[in-house]
């Protein structure tokens, strides 16, 4: 029997990811120690400083079969956990997987009898954050991965923090001993460390902090995004482009976000109980509170909030990421997707240097312009040689000149596309359905007189 079970659960945007990378990067020592943190067929991804779900490729695969047969899910994960167990001579398993924060008691308490036929103790790590900033960087994860077009302050009335489910969940099956509550505002300039030390490992363990990972969108970035879902591109794109945004764009200008009073005051309405919950638990003088003092200090007016500018450079960024991701998919690049890729680029540079006389809409008819290139590139079959012209190049350069607003221009081109299909089928027969029309002419063809008829007869 093993002596122990280490559960990182969460909660999510709380530095997990940045803490499964570093644990994927000193996996060999942690063995050494006789911490075995079990591999995952996203350690890759994890060093490269990529994001990941941890090391829980046992419990995705529990999810997936307890919902066909509970019994046999169940079977099948305690035979893979022995598996693991069996794997080396640690003394500590280790799995580090936010899923797991929202297991329903009746899996739990399942799970905790398995566990206890193979470890003497179960430990679990759990993260909480101050709402407001958890609420922001949800906010921004539903931005990324859920294609939300909504601002903050739609959403933050809507939010609800699970921290009180999970504590809930967790405590009506292990022992209250067994769980630590840690608050991350107080632990997050030396995360790994403090975690580390939960874990048991020696003070004289080598470690470095590791580098952000999934960070946090910035307010400027998150504008530019949410308008971006506005364009119903592909989600898997987008998904790809910002993944690739963020991870070439570490260190970003930072620029506070301007949370409206009125949001922070529907936040701690929706979740005065997760606060009592969470603050009975905590222990060395940490409080959960609804904001911290950096989103206090800068909250605003709800009309401020209301109105950001669009940051030229990142919507250039947003480019760049999109032909890298083409580049990986589909192995190489149409020199034509370049060309029309790099005039939206130069487009938005001019309009970075006099950015005071264009406004939004045109900025992001650019925008949307190198992305659709992109997007057909990225749906396309891996044969595809055809040339086309990029949608609205001539739209685009007179909107820069200025000689027809934006919408103007896009309105007359609907109409003279219209115009060109009316053309094409004769104005008697353009409100016939497909059915009347080929009725008609079998009609025509059979009518008594025709050469058709004749013959016929």
């Amino acid at each position: 029997m093993v002596d122990r079970l280490v559960l990182h659960v969460g909660a999510t945007k709380t530095g997990t990811s940045a803490i499964q990378s570093a644990l994927t990067r000193d996996r060999a020592a942690l063995l050494a120690n006789g911490v075995y943190y079990p591999e995952d067929s996203s350690d890759e991804k994890a060093m490269a400083g990529r994001v990941t779900g941890g090391n829980g490729a046992i419990f995705r695969a529990l999810y997936i079969e307890y919902q066909a047969s509970p019994q046999r899910g169940l079977k099948k994960f305690e035979g893979r956990l022995r598996k693991l167990i069996s794997a080396n001579q640690a003394h500590t398993l280790l799995i580090s997987h936010e899923r797991a924060s929202g297991l329903e008691p009746k899996l739990l308490s399942e799970l905790r009898d398995i566990f206890s036929r193979h470890f003497n103790r179960v430990q679990v790590i759990f993260h909480v954050r101050h709402l407001t900033d958890h609420a922001l960087s949800q906010y921004g994860e539903y931005i990324k991965r859920r294609g939300m077009k909504n601002s903050f302050d739609a959403f933050a009335p809507k939010y609800r923090a699970r921290f009180k489910n999970t504590i809930e969940n967790y405590e009506s099956v292990f022992a209250a001993d067994d769980i630590q509550y840690v608050l991350y505002e107080v632990v997050r300039d030396n995360l790994y460390r403090d975690f580390l030390q939960r874990v048991g490992l020696p003070s004289s363990f080598y470690h470095r902090e590791p580098e952000r990972v999934n960070r946090s969108l910035t307010p400027d970035e998150l504008e530019v995004l949410r308008n971006v879902n506005g364009m119903r591109l592909s989600r898997s794109l987008v998904a790809r482009i910002v993944e690739d945004f963020t991870f070439h764009n570490k260190r970003p200008k930072q620029r506070s976000m301007a949370v409206s009073r009125a949001s922070i005051d529907a936040i701690a309405r929706g979740n005065h109980d997760v606060i009592q919950c969470v603050n009975a638990r905590l222990r060395g003088g940490a409080v959960l509170r609804v904001a911290s003092d950096a989103i206090i200090e800068h909250a605003c007016g709800a009309d401020e909030a209301a109105n950001r500018d669009l940051d030229p450079q990142i919507m250039r960024g947003f480019l760049e990421s999109g032909l890298r991701v083409i580049e990986r998919v589909k192995g190489k690049l149409d020199p034509e997707i370049v060309l029309a890729v790099r005039d939206s680029d130069s487009s938005l540079r001019d309009i970075e240097e006099r950015q005071g006389g264009l406004d939004r809409q045109i900025m992001l008819s650019l925008l949307e312009s190198g992305l659709r290139t992109i997007e057909r590139r990225y749906k396309a079959p891996k044969n595809f040689i055809e040339a086309w012209k990029i949608r609205s190049v001539q739209v685009l350069k007179a909107a820069l000149v200025r000689t027809e607003p934006a919408a103007a221009l896009s309105e007359r081109k609907r109409q003279k596309r219209l115009k060109r299909k009316k053309r094409k089928i004769p104005s008697a027969e353009a409100s016939e359905s497909r059915r009347q029309r080929r009725l008609r002419r079998e009609l025509k063809r059979n009518k008594p007189g025709t050469r058709k008829a004749r013959v016929t007869s």
